[in-house]
């Protein structure tokens, strides 16, 4: 997660940012955070590698499978404040 966060904290617009929430409380993962040029194949439920250029593309990869096919998570505004919120989320047990 920490190559996650790193890769979020260098967007350089909230535009760039999606972020998923899920509706319950019954998962681990409270948030998901991925870049918006990945948002065309999460909604047509199409998964492709993410470019090698990134040093965590596994996660990103696994993160657009796990929300493609878990319809208990649902698109959020991106996230406007970098805070430790945001630390707080991605670390959530």
């Amino acid at each position: 997660m920490v190559n996650n966060l790193n890769l979020i904290k260098n967007q350089k617009t909230n535009d760039e940012l999606i972020t998923y929430k899920t509706n319950t409380e019954r998962f681990m993962i409270d948030y998901i955070f991925m870049q918006s040029l990945l948002i065309s194949d999460l909604i047509n439920q199409v998964v492709e590698k993410v470019d090698n250029d990134l040093s965590d593309h596994a996660i990103i990869y696994a993160t657009i499978s796990l929300a493609s096919i878990n319809p208990s998570f649902t698109q959020c505004a991106a996230i406007k404040s970098w805070s430790t919120d945001m630390t707080k989320c991605l670390m959530t047990t």
